[in-house]
């Protein structure tokens, strides 16, 4: 099993050898000069990247866990290492005993167990991703709450992750002007490490990419617009300063206007990806009619997603819809879309999707023990309780088990989310008319009919096929409703 995946590692490797020299000849074809390449630090056998850091010496004097941790991240830093906090041992309801702290790489890609007929649950390509870098610091921790260095393993498995550059060569820049529109940026990326022998940061490598290839093709938005305009549809968009290129759109259609009219007391408002080849974020105004169908009011497609894009799209959806506004909107926690909605709906209440909390509230939550089940049950539903004195009563008793657990970290994240408790607990939301909604799961379930119609490798105009199905349905489903009240009308005896 072992001659397999070293012969699959070298069989890859020479895959990659091979696209990289291919890429090298078409830039040496289009710049029309040799270019130098040197692979073999980074084409290494995973086994001669081990390396040993002693680091136990700079814990002598340290008597703090967490003084530990950072000492550890300053010196490994410098070699192109990083750890993080481990297990831990201690007895039912006692202060933890001994404590670790381990290389980052640890249980990452961690190979599985092996079926009783010896074969790999993960495919021989995954397992050449595998490294569970074995270095710990093994500490004693006594009642005070200090630490003692008992036992350590400081030989890496792995090569150093030095820090990203975040700053590219004239000779990079180049490089990547050479690529098409259709490269991914995680290839251009991979290319410029793999060619030039380091590590690049990817939003570094992302902005350069985007001054040579805008996300919005121009000829094909223009399709859209033209097609838009046609139909009597209102459409906004903005042009990008720098390069002339558009960089924002938004449109409303005769329907979706008149829907918003009518129904426009709830708006919901989603952020839906890998709808274009462009990979444009597409952003959905929805709500509920009176029959409690979901409803379009408004699509978005922006290229960032920073708070003054988000800002730009609220302000020219309310000009579309002649300032009309909503009672209350909902929201996922997303930061940039938080702050535009806060900045243009001053007055307007803004309410927090509470299934995103609660999920949000796992992730942070679920370290804690089995043997403390009805706490962590408590703070898994916070966001449901309808009781605001149940609420309260609950929150202290979290609060005091955090503190007497001493988790610092979590508490804070817990008290940041608490002065924000009338946007996502239902015990504390104001009286406002919410048409019963409280998730952004209406807006998912459009996002989902979204990628029926569109993928990542469909074209921006492709969304005028989604339109007119869903304008088509909405209309048929419209003169059922009529027929139906109608013929239920016309049955009833007159006395």
């Amino acid at each position: 099993m072992n001659s397999g995946i070293l012969e699959n590692k070298t069989s890859k490797i020479a895959s990659i050898e091979a696209k990289v020299d291919r890429l090298v000849e078409a830039l040496e074809k289009c710049l029309g000069i040799k270019l130098e390449s040197d692979l073999s630090p980074s084409t290494q056998p995973l086994k001669d990247k081990c390396f040993h850091i002693p680091l136990a010496d700079t814990l002598d004097e340290v008597n703090d866990f967490d003084v530990a941790l950072e000492t550890l991240n300053q010196k490994g830093n410098e070699r192109g290492i990083a750890f993080k906090k481990g297990r831990q041992r201690q007895e039912k309801g006692a202060q933890p005993y001994e404590k670790y702290i381990i290389c980052k790489m640890q249980d990452r890609n961690k190979e599985k167990r092996r079926d009783e007929d010896g074969e790999n649950k993960k495919s021989e390509k995954t397992l050449v991703k595998d490294i569970d870098c074995p270095v710990f610091y093994r500490f004693r921790v006594d009642a005070q709450g200090k630490i003692k260095l008992l036992s350590q393993k400081e030989n890496h498995n792995h090569s150093p992750n030095f820090y990203l550059e975040k700053k590219l060569t004239p000779q990079m820049i180049k490089d990547i002007s050479c690529f098409s529109r259709l490269t991914k940026v995680s290839e251009v990326r991979d290319y410029l490490e793999i060619k030039y022998n380091t590590k690049l940061d990817y939003l570094t490598v992302y902005q350069q990419y985007r001054k040579f290839f805008p996300r919005f093709n121009s000829e094909d938005c223009q399709k859209l617009i033209d097609h838009l305009i046609a139909n009597d549809a209102k459409v906004t968009w903005d042009v990008d300063i720098d390069n002339k290129d558009l960089c924002k759109l938004i449109f409303s259609t005769k329907l979706m206007m008149e829907n918003y009219r009518k129904f426009g007391e709830v708006l919901l408002i989603d952020t839906t990806y890998n709808t274009n080849y462009l990979s444009v974020p597409l952003v959905v105004f929805s709500g509920v009619d009176n029959h409690y169908r979901n409803i379009l009011f408004g699509i978005g497609l922006i290229d960032d997603e920073s708070a003054k894009t988000y800002e730009w799209l609220i302000e020219e959806f309310n000009s579309i819809m002649n300032r009309k506004y909503p009672f209350i909107i909902i929201s996922d926690q997303d930061l940039s879309l938080c702050s535009a909605i806060k900045e243009k709906y001053k007055d307007i209440p803004h309410r927090y999707c509470i299934w995103h909390v609660a999920r949000n509230l796992r992730k942070q939550f679920r370290f804690i023990n089995s043997d403390y089940d009805d706490i962590k049950q408590m703070i898994f539903q916070l966001p449901y309780l309808y009781s605001k004195e149940k609420f309260n009563t609950n929150i202290n008793l979290i609060i005091e088990f955090l503190k007497q657990e001493k988790y610092d970290k979590n508490l804070k994240y817990l008290e940041n989310l608490l002065l924000k408790k009338n946007q996502w607990a239902r015990s504390h939301f104001e009286n406002n008319f919410d048409a019963d909604i409280s998730t952004t799961s209406r807006v998912e379930s459009w996002n989902a009919v979204i990628k029926q119609y569109l993928n990542s490798r469909s074209e921006i105009s492709a969304i005028i096929e989604f339109i007119r199905d869903t304008e088509l349905c909405y209309f048929a489903q419209d003169l059922k409703v009529s027929s139906d009240v109608f013929i239920s009308c016309s049955n009833l005896i007159v006395c």
